[in-house]
């Protein structure tokens, strides 16, 4: 049965209206965090303590008792515990790095974002716990814009760890989590980002090829199993394909760079010949594995 004009109508003005609240709870819970920050000085700790504990159990008595508002006071109820997290490192100088916080902000908030099942709470964890693993990985090597070969086993971790957050919001076990599909393309998104990123700052590192190549096979996996029927995901192909055109852009930049002798404009000249080739057979290919799954491309 084809829907009347009358239900389209009610439908916007339903997911207008969680839009809405899902945005009041991210801006109300930041904007608890940024004014704790602002007057810090001016606040006993007991104050500081007492605003954040109250916030939170105000946030979780509406998500118990209020199902309709749920979505949204789980969201400030996640990011109200960020806070207090945050505010607890910096009371007592605990001394954990970074990644730690983050991960213990994750650890707390999974059972939060599962008995939520709602895509705005999957979206912000996982925004969260890929920030610990970013952070992680930049705690445990020497530099933040350079990846050496040596420290490969370190970066495959560190994928290891992202790429299952990634499947773990992805479409098939998407029923049994209860997220969204926003929550997955933010997780693809960041997991792409990160492998591309440390494969080209193997590149910039002297003789760096292994956190490379295993980059190019970690993404060339990654559109392969995104392209199944099963798995099938146009928006993270996309992603995935962009990706992978940054690496070997890269790559072939390298090369074509230091076997030039004197002749730089003609060597960037070629590479962008071969640039907007590739783009091209990507988006084709992109094309091709979307009508074939049904997809409108």
């Amino acid at each position: 049965m084809s829907k009347t004009p009358h239900g389209d109508g009610i439908e916007s003005a339903a997911w207008l209206w969680r839009a809405t609240a899902v945005l009041a709870a991210t801006l109300c819970g930041l904007g608890a965090i940024f004014w704790l920050a602002a007057n810090w000085a001016a606040l006993a700790r007991t104050t500081q303590f007492g605003l954040l504990q109250a916030s939170l159990l105000a946030a979780g008595v509406v998500a118990m008792w209020r199902p309709a508002w749920r979505p949204a006071s789980a969201l400030l109820l996640f990011l109200l515990s960020g806070g207090l997290l945050a505010h607890i490192g910096q009371t007592y100088q605990t001394g954990a790095d970074p990644w730690q916080l983050f991960a213990l902000w994750a650890l707390l908030g999974l059972p939060m974002a599962w008995g939520t099942r709602h895509d705005a709470t999957w979206s912000a964890w996982a925004m969260v716990a890929m920030t610990a693993v970013s952070l992680w990985l930049t705690a445990n090597t020497e530099s933040a814009w350079l990846a050496r070969d040596q420290e490969v086993a370190t970066h495959v971790l560190a994928w290891i760890a992202s790429g299952v957050i990634a499947i773990g919001l992805s479409s098939p076990v998407r029923p049994w989590m209860g997220a969204g599909a926003w929550s997955q393309r933010l997780a693809l998104t960041l997991f792409t980002i990160g492998v591309s990123s440390h494969a080209v700052a193997n590149l910039l590192a002297d003789g760096g090829v292994r956190v490379y190549g295993l980059g190019l096979l970690v993404m060339s996996a990654g559109a392969g199993l995104l392209s199944r029927p099963r798995w099938f995901d146009l928006y993270g192909l996309s992603v995935m394909a962009l990706g992978l055109n940054v690496c070997v852009v890269s790559g072939l930049g390298r090369w074509l760079l230091e076997g030039t002798r004197g002749d730089a404009l003609g060597a960037w000249l070629l590479l962008g010949l071969l640039a907007a080739g590739l783009l091209g057979a990507s988006v084709k290919g992109v094309m091709h594995v979307a009508r074939e799954q049904g997809e409108p491309a």
